[in-house]
């Protein structure tokens, strides 16, 4: 239920048209945004991350393009990853996501899965500091 809504949730935002590949390139603004899709878990009691692989959907960059996004989601569902939540290294995507998006004062979100409660708090504080540079709106389901 919840991608699904994800999905409608997307199909309603005003995105600016710009694919990922775009990259930090992109000097358009025409007022909309890009989303960036991050997964968070942990391996052998070690955070990781998961965003879409180079050539499915935004390949773990921002887009502004529906279709794009669309694949994203597609993909998260089929590689949920299921265990403990521990972001540490989800942040760090997301943190290199902004970085190689423009820089130009553009609106960006970003929406945060988690599995469960997050158990690594404590080692987020620089990486939450890298993204508050960035001014980016974080969103967690």
């Amino acid at each position: 239920a919840l991608m699904e809504m994800m999905r409608d949730w997307i199909v309603t935002l005003p995105l600016n048209g710009e694919f990922a590949s775009v990259g930090s390139n992109s000097r358009k603004d025409n007022g909309g945004v890009r989303v960036g899709i991050v997964q968070f878990s942990s391996y052998a009691g070690e955070s990781k991350a998961r965003v879409t692989p180079a050539g499915v959907g935004t390949g773990g960059r921002l887009s502004g393009v529906h279709a794009e996004l669309q694949k994203d989601i597609n993909w998260h569902e089929d590689n949920y990853m299921g265990r403990r939540t521990m972001i540490e290294q989800g942040l760090i995507k997301a943190v290199n996501m902004f970085h190689n998006s423009p820089m130009d004062g553009r609106k960006k979100l970003l929406f945060i899965f988690v599995d469960e409660q997050i158990q690594d708090l404590s080692n987020i504080p620089m990486a939450m500091s890298e993204l508050n540079k960035e001014a980016a709106q974080v969103f967690g389901v």
